[in-house]
């Protein structure tokens, strides 16, 4: 104990000592008893989400500008000790430090990356750090500070059991790195370390000075400011270039022997002597070319953006001479005339029509129409921006400097002879200051060349000639936009040049938010826009990964193509698929036919490039079933065909028909339908499982339809349209299983328009009962709907119908309505069931329409029969009669009742040709008296007579007469001492012409009244 409280004391007497020393920096961790220091980088940071969450904070980064890596899922070594749960981390990178607010529970952890501080190399810490115990005793030591803290033991190593894993999360009081040093500077532990996950921003490629390229990848080489770069390193993986993709060069001509420019097209052009080949006036384009195309990963030099790109020298010595516009244009027409994709311009002119209409050649009748995509250095003089990068054709390119400023003579960089142009015609910046590049790989008798065209000199920053890492100017920005223009092209040969800047400009990255002020602006229709900056910094990646295109079917009406989608949807009822039985133009989903149909899908591309033509769409069909939208495999679904997709433009859409032969079952019969889209660059963003609904939900690129549509076939008992489906049987280890049916949806709902009723076999009502609150109990084993959504629980294996009988009343144009069946299984309601019902409302002319009639209310006496009487309608039909609470009682024209109070009765009169139903209600009051009849009624003679009625129990009667307009008492008879049942007769000689009230009393209460009319 002495030994280790001496121990403990010269330890934190050394550690005091060492923060006095390094008070400067906080930020290290211990390796034997050593600190090592890190740099903090606020521009990127390692952050960890629950699965559950990934959706929701992916769209919160997305809509606050965040640029973030594809989520990855922590590791499975400790999940049992997470008790199960599941979750994500990723990168995330942003231009101003890590905002948290607004995250809320989605966030379990955050911490910044760190870099070393002498390479500038990333280092990545996630959430873990291990911690080494003296011996096994330490171990409550151990779980103490760690529930002190709030941090997770997750166990010890299998191997070494001596170390343990600590997880830091929402309630951990501090990050890793600081958590492991407080660990071992408690003195209680052999070692503690964080968790390095490795680097994935170094190095992405091989060539000896790429280190100092930090426009492709920026670790801070020239300023602390890591990040700021085009982000390179991130398409690496996607493509380096295509062959087919030529980018021209007009320049000062390109070196043809340089050892890191060796991807070079087969034709090249001089303008100064109209000759092929190309000459050798100058290192400018030469260094333009470096950036464009050097070799990547061939272990010397410098990396190009788009080394597989071959370069088009197209030379001109760039200084006042005869003809020299005439040159220039010469110069761009060759290009695009001769196969050039991309037209690099890193030089200014005089304006010249001559040279604006070369360029509007090139970006009209350019890569045979879509167009040459043009870029254009914007000027070095810090002022207005230059022909020709001044034209609405070009795509003007500025620089920034290592810290993400515009370059100016007071920017970071410290380069203070220049500045980068800027204006209302500035699209795009790219790096443009101290950058790597090749060049001339002899002395030519241009190492002393005037600068004057972009600041640049020849200078030995290497060991030898053939290389300078202080080319600068928006010449050097330049080739970083038509590199990526030329990759874009290169993943996406159908896009237009127009789609080319589009995507360039609304994928660029907004860098500097304080210092700039991007908004949006007039004329600017791709994102917010800067008079400094542009639409900000270019971005390689995002760039590339737009071109590639997104393509995708709805999986629900609202659904915009995001992955994943929403789960509260009903994702088996896509409104992109539709069954026709010929190949017409409708779109309303079919019942099947025997032999070929057509399958109609309509896919969409939500991307801002046009999609390739070898992209194609397959089908697989089956029955359709409550549960078949939930297993995949050959034993569940038929290959039902394939169809090629065209061309589809960006935010565009196109239907396609696949002829389908449905000859495995019966004809008419419902079927459900699986789709695909198979595209080698838009690819499932999840692999496909057993559980086709994730499929579904993962992937814009599959959709189903799983649809039974209404038969046309009236059943004979009750008439109306039948559905019918089957709830399948479940695995008897999961509890609570629930079945919901949903006749909400869409803009109508049928409940207003139809009557539905739920049929279930009779002998299943022995064993189970439906109970839900929307439901009436019309027979043993019927259920009129009353409310939208129904759910029952714990419904067996059984078949169920659903009737349909649309009402005459109502004028309404609807003829599709829709409803879904789900089914559910135990307490976390996995989705195990989904089937849309599609109900057609069957034709009937307006003048057909019919009206059920019960007749008017009637009054009896208490103890005796009343009949009901319906009206016929011009048509075979049932009637059938139901007590106010929706009872059945019986079915036919004429219904007698003895009811022993007041009643309501409805009468259902349902059309047997289509089920069009209609009701009506009629009242049957029950009194202790009543008055029959008034004969004559009207009256115009002397007398009326009066019959009346009342019940043997009555102790006295009296008949009063009012003069309605008046109520003077006009008649005053006493009944008591006559029949119960008898007639009245009544002098009306002295009445005047008006109406009058009749009213029988029985024992002083009113229990009927008549009118009369005297004329």
């Amino acid at each position: 104990m002495h030994t280790d409280m001496k121990r403990t004391s010269v330890f934190f007497c050394f550690m005091l000592f060492l923060n006095m020393c390094f008070s400067q920096n906080t930020h290290y961790y211990w390796y034997h008893n050593e600190q090592y220091y890190l740099n903090e980088n606020l521009h990127k940071h390692y952050i960890l989400v629950k699965d559950i969450d990934t959706a929701q904070i992916k769209y919160y980064l997305q809509s606050n500008l965040y640029e973030f890596d594809n989520f990855q899922e922590f590791t499975n070594i400790w999940r049992a000790d997470l008790g199960g749960i599941n979750y994500c981390w990723t990168f995330v990178r942003c231009n101003n430090s890590f905002d948290t607010t607004g995250y809320g529970k989605m966030l379990e952890y955050f911490a910044p990356v760190y870099t070393e501080p002498t390479t500038g190399i990333p280092v990545n810490l996630s959430n873990l750090f291990h911690v080494k115990l003296n011996s096994l005793a330490d171990t409550a030591i151990l779980k103490q500070m760690a529930n002190n803290n709030g941090v997770i033991v997750m166990g010890h190593n299998k191997y070494m059991p001596l170390w343990y894993t600590l997880l830091c999360g929402r309630n951990s009081t501090q990050s890793s790195l600081s958590m492991a040093n407080y660990f071992y500077e408690s003195g209680h532990f052999a070692a503690a370390e964080p968790d390095f996950m490795g680097n994935n921003d170094v190095c992405c490629v091989s060539d000896t000075y790429f280190s100092d390229q930090w426009g492709l990848n920026n670790t801070g080489q020239y300023v602390n400011w890591p990040g700021i770069d085009i982000k390179y390193c991130d398409v690496q993986n996607i493509t380096k270039g295509d062959n087919d993709v030529i980018v021209a060069i007009v320049d000062r001509g390109i070196d043809q022997n340089h050892p890191d420019l060796t991807n070079h097209c087969s034709i090249s052009y001089d303008t100064e002597e109209d000759t092929i080949p190309s000459n050798l006036w100058g290192w400018h384009g030469t260094n333009c070319a470096g950036i464009i195309g050097a070799d990547a990963n061939n272990g010397i030099g410098v990396a190009g953006i788009a080394p597989l790109c071959p370069l088009m020298s197209i030379s001109n010595k760039l200084n006042s001479s005869i003809s020299n516009a005439e040159k220039l244009a010469n110069g761009i027409n060759f290009a695009w005339k001769n196969g050039a994709s991309v037209i690099n311009n890193s030089w200014s002119w005089n304006v010249s029509e001559m040279i604006e209409d070369a360029i509007d050649s090139a970006v009209t009748f350019g890569r045979n129409g879509k167009g040459a995509v043009v870029v254009c250095s914007s000027g070095n003089d810090n002022s207005s921006v230059k022909f020709p990068a001044s034209l609405s054709s070009v795509i003007t390119v500025g620089a920034i400097s290592p810290c993400g400023q515009r370059k100016s003579y007071q920017s970071c960089d410290q380069v203070t002879d220049w500045g980068s142009c800027f204006g209302p015609e500035l699209d795009i910046m790219a790096p443009g200051v101290l950058i790597s590049t090749t060049n001339l790989s002899r002395i030519t008798g241009f190492e002393h060349e005037s600068p004057s065209l972009d600041n640049s000199i020849v200078c030995p920053e290497y060991s030898d000639y053939k290389y300078t890492r202080i080319f600068g100017g928006t010449s050097a920005a330049a080739p970083h936009v038509a590199g990526v223009a030329a990759l874009m092209l290169s993943v996406n040969p159908n896009l237009t040049q127009q789609q080319v800047r589009d995507i360039l400009e609304k994928t660029a990255q907004k860098i500097d938010t304080v210092s700039y002020s991007y908004k949006d602006t007039t004329g600017r229709p791709n994102g917010k826009w800067n008079n400094e900056m542009g639409y900000g910094l270019l971005d390689a990646y995002s760039a590339v990964m737009h071109s590639i295109y997104n393509l995708y079917t709805k999986d629900y009406a609202t659904d915009d193509g995001s992955e994943p989608g929403d789960i509260n949807q009903y994702l088996y009822d896509s409104p992109d698929i539709w069954l026709r039985r010929l190949s017409d133009n409708d779109t309303v989903h079919q019942l099947a036919s025997n032999g070929t149909n057509y399958l109609n899908v309509r896919v969409r591309n939500k991307g801002l490039g046009t999609s390739m033509t070898t992209d194609s769409i397959r089908v697989y069909y089956r029955r359709a079933e409550l549960q078949n939208s939930n297993n995949w495999g050959s034993n569940y679904w038929y290959y039902g065909g394939v169809a090629g997709l065209p061309a589809i433009p960006a935010g565009d859409s196109v239907i396609v028909k696949i002829p389908v032969t449905l000859s495995t079952f019966h004809p008419f019969d419902n079927f459900a339908f699986y789709t695909r889209i198979d595209s080698e660059l838009d690819t499932l963003q999840i692999h496909e499982t057993a559980v086709t609904r994730d499929n579904i939900n993962n992937n814009n690129n599959i959709s189903a339809k799983n649809t039974k549509i209404t038969s046309y076939l009236i059943s004979s008992d009750n008439f109306g349209l039948d559905a019918n489906f089957n709830v399948p049987s479940i695995n008897s280890s999961l509890t609570d299983s629930k079945l919901k049916l949903d006749f909400s949806t869409g803009t109508s709902n049928i409940l207003d328009k139809a009557e539905v009723t739920l049929i279930f076999p009779e002998d299943l009502m022995t064993d189970w009962t439906p109970v839900s609150e929307n439901i009436k109990q019309l027979t043993a084993n019927t259920f009129l709907v009353t409310g939208e959504i129904v759910e029952f629980s714990d419904i067996p294996e059984t078949d169920v119908t659903f009737r349909y009988n649309f009402l005459t009343t109502g004028n309404f144009s609807e003829n599709i309505f829709k409803n879904h069946i789900t089914q559910y299984v135990g307490d976390d309601e996995e989705l195990v069931g989904g089937l849309t019902i599609q109900v057609e409302k069957p034709n009937r002319a307006v003048n057909a329409m019919f009206t059920a009639n019960a007749g008017n209310d009637t009054a009896i006496l208490i103890g005796t029969n009343a009949t009901l009487h319906a009206t016929q309608i011009n048509e075979t039909a049932t009637y059938r009669w139901y007590d106010k609470q929706r009872n059945f009682k019986y079915e036919g024209l004429n219904y007698t009742v003895t009811p022993i109070e007041t009643s309501e009765y409805i009468l259902e009169v349902t059309a047997e040709s289509d089920g069009y139903r209609d009701l009506d209600t009629v009242k049957v009051n029950v009194v202790p008296g009543c008055i029959r009849s008034i004969t004559p009624n009207p009256v115009s003679d002397n007398w009326v007579t009066v019959s009346y009625e009342y019940a043997s129990t009555v102790t006295s009667a009296h008949l009063y007469i009012y003069n309605t307009g008046t109520t003077t008492l006009v008649g005053n008879y006493d009944l008591s001492n006559l029949d119960n049942v008898g007639s009245l007769d009544v002098e009306v000689t002295d009445y005047p012409t008006g109406s009058y009230t009749v009213v029988l009393v029985c024992d002083n209460a009113v229990c009927h009244s008549k009118v009369l009319i005297k004329q």
